[in-house]
């Protein structure tokens, strides 16, 4: 087991504005599993993510990461559990428009004021199909390659853990294959993967699927 997120509950504002976004979540996912968490827009699954990721803390409930918890009141820790065991896919890429894809592919060393190993980096490229891009700037890309290019950084720490939300959301159904191929080959290089998705195209790539709805897991 790699993972083990227990009672996990989270909630937003108070009075009329409260929102009980996890109610008691309990779940594990196993080292080198692909795992897809479903549900409708409002059902928590993005929530869960975040808490898994140290983006967000809980109300109620931990993390506990490789064997260790995932303290959400030690920043310092957080900060470096994010950095260092965590690669982050967003639906909207978040790419940094001022830097060319070989810049943020490595952004994540950056930050971490770690020196990249330049032929893994180099090899991400490639295995992502970005060698002629690598100078290119976001606004040259089409959506699938900024896509990729978001994974490379994802990946570029060589993290224990993926985290995924809505990775396809934004792209046409032949770029998702694509997208969706390089997440099997990650898996196959025994990489531990977690994509919130409402798309069953992508859930039947997972080995896994729960399903959220209004903060509760309706299946394992």
């Amino acid at each position: 087991m790699l993972l083990q997120a227990e009672h996990i509950s989270k909630i937003y504002g108070s009075g009329e504005n409260r929102v009980e976004a996890l109610k008691d979540v309990s779940l594990t996912v196993d080292r080198g599993e692909m795992l897809a968490v479903m549900g409708k827009s409002g059902s928590g699954k993005s929530t869960l993510l975040h808490i898994v990721g140290g983006v967000d803390s809980p109300n109620e409930g931990s993390v506990i990461f490789d064997g260790e918890l995932v303290n959400p009141s030690n920043e310092k820790a957080l900060a470096a559990y994010r950095r260092r065991k965590a690669g982050f896919v967003f639906q909207d890429f978040k790419l940094l428009l001022e830097l060319t894809v070989w810049d943020n592919l490595l952004l994540p060393l950056t930050l971490d004021r770690r020196k990249p190993e330049m032929e893994y980096a180099e090899h991400i490229l490639s295995l992502l199909g970005l060698e002629e891009k690598r100078n290119k700037h976001p606004e040259e890309l089409s959506g699938g390659q900024k896509q990729r290019v978001a994974i490379g950084r994802a990946i570029i720490h060589n993290p224990d853990i993926i985290l995924c939300d809505e990775p396809t959301g934004q792209l046409d159904s032949d770029t998702e294959g694509e997208i969706l191929e390089i997440f099997d080959k990650l898996h196959e290089q025994k990489k531990t993967i977690i994509i919130v998705t409402h798309d069953n195209k992508v859930a039947n790539r997972c080995e896994r699927t729960i399903t959220l709805s209004d903060g509760k897991i309706l299946e394992k």
